[in-house]
């Protein structure tokens, strides 16, 4: 389980991945379709993932991060993370509305 002030997420043994609390920049990863998306505050639901099974993940202020079983790291919420300059970061980042 990883949390921050507003938002928790959750790794199932599955390799899925829960989150609920504050959605305000989209840092849940939920479906566009479902209907807590975009709200101030969502209650447990599987952020979408695509055909990803999850190994890791961590919150942060505004965003998650998610680390696949095949090593890609994929980013919701503040798209800070995911435009940073490439140069500085040294792993590719997803973002997750990408996967739809």
């Amino acid at each position: 389980k990883s949390c921050v002030g507003k938002h928790t997420a959750a790794l199932t043994n599955a390799g899925a991945v829960i989150t609920w609390g504050s959605n305000e920049v989209g840092q849940l990863g939920h479906r566009p379709s479902s209907s807590s998306n975009k709200k101030t505050f969502c209650r447990p639901n599987t952020m979408a993932l695509g055909s990803n099974s999850a190994s890791t993940i961590a919150c942060g202020g505004n965003f998650t991060l998610v680390l696949t079983t095949r090593m890609s790291v994929l980013a919701c919420g503040d798209q800070t993370i995911a435009t940073a300059n490439p140069e500085t970061l040294s792993v590719s980042v997803t973002n997750i509305a990408a996967l739809e």
